[in-house]
Formats: C-alpha cells, structure tokens, sequence
C-alpha cells in the first residue's frame, strides 16, 4: 500500500520526467521562426550597408568628372566616347561573373554610371560655356583619371556582390532614394538620375537568385 510520502515522491518523478522531456521553446516553431526573421534582418542590413558603400563609391566616382571634362575641355574631345565606355562595362562584366552576378543588373548599373558621368561633364561644359573656362588651368592627364576610376570598378563590384536580396525587401527603394539624395552629392546630378541609379543596384542579383 502506497503512502502519502511515497504518492507524493512518484507523482514529482512523473513530473521530472516530463518536464526532462518537453521540447525546448527555441527548437519549436516559435523559435525557428525568430531564428528565421533575425538571419533575414542581418541579411537586410548587409544589403543596406553594401548599397550605402555603392552610392558613395558612385558619388566618389563622379567627383572626378570634372577633371574629366576640363581634359576634354582643352584637348577638344567629345563627352561621349562609345569605345571607352565599352571598356568600362566590360572590365565591370568581367569581375561580376567571378562573384557568381548575373550580367543584366551589373550592365544596367555601370551603364547608369556612364548616363550620371556624361551628366556631370555636360553640367560643367554648360558651366564654362556661360562663364569661361577658368584660367591659367593645367590640363589634366586623361589617362590619369581613367586609371583612378578603374580602381573603383572591384570596389563597386564587390559592393554590388554585397547586396544579397536587398531587393526584396519592402520599402527598400524608398529608404535608397532618400540614401542616394543624402550619399550622392556631386553637383549637376538629377534626382532623375540618382533614381536611375538605385533602380539600377535593386536590379543586380546572383545567378539563379529569385524573391521568396
């Protein structure tokens, strides 16, 4: 026959065993489920970061346009050149397909960067035409220049690989608009452009990589 103590011992051994066996609150799927959305947010803010690094490495880019434009400027030369502007987005092709990115979003993103670098030449050629060259400039060295903007193009392709799926994110190309206002500040850039730009990088993705 079975005490008070004794019912009392096995129904605390009952409930140990139980307790020993319960499945933990983290394994269930509450849990997997706040693992999932926090990897998903560290996920996001990488892809902001990435795309904040690309905005000011295209500002940092076009910085250098109106040296650009002052060479062109004294040695007669047109804005546009199709063979140079080739080179560029080859050479940007050429890294991206080592970094696992399809060719359309990295073609469309550095051909935004040639529209925004012929923008600012012109904005400086208007500028000169209405007011005058400034005197006594000593001419850049195009090839000089052109050697500082190709160092960029690994820099902007590793920040391209950055993104991840930043592009799936809600509300992301509104957060890019007001970045690129604040990130690309050299002058002659439209917001037009700098739109193009953003919808441009929320265009890149890695082969294969779709929205889930």
């Amino acid at each position: 026959m079975l005490t008070r103590g004794r019912i009392t011992a096995v129904v605390l051994a009952l409930i140990g065993v139980s307790l020993a066996w319960a499945p933990s609150a983290s394994a269930g799927p509450i849990g997997l489920r706040q693992a999932t959305n926090a990897r998903t947010i560290a996920r996001a803010a990488g892809g902001m970061k990435a795309a904040q690094t690309a905005l000011r490495l295209t500002d940092e880019r076009l910085s250098l346009m109106k040296q650009v434009m002052a060479s062109k400027w004294l040695s007669r030369s047109p804005i546009q050149d199709r063979a140079q502007e080739r080179v560029v987005v080859a050479g940007a092709l050429a890294l991206s397909r080592r970094r696992g990115l399809a060719d359309a979003g990295v073609r469309r993103f550095f051909e935004q960067q040639i529209l925004a670098a012929k923008e600012v030449q012109l904005g400086w050629g208007k500028q000169w035409l209405w007011y005058g060259f400034p005197a006594h400039t000593t001419p850049p060295d195009l090839a000089q220049l052109r050697a500082k903007l190709s160092a960029l193009t690994p820099k902007l392709v590793d920040a391209l690989a950055g993104l991840r799926q930043l592009r799936c994110q809600p509300g992301v190309r509104a957060d890019l608009k007001r970045a690129s206002r604040r990130l690309i500040r050299t002058r002659f850039v439209s917001n037009i452009r700098r739109a193009g730009i953003v919808s441009a990088l929320l265009s890149v993705r890695h082969v294969g990589s779709t929205c889930r």
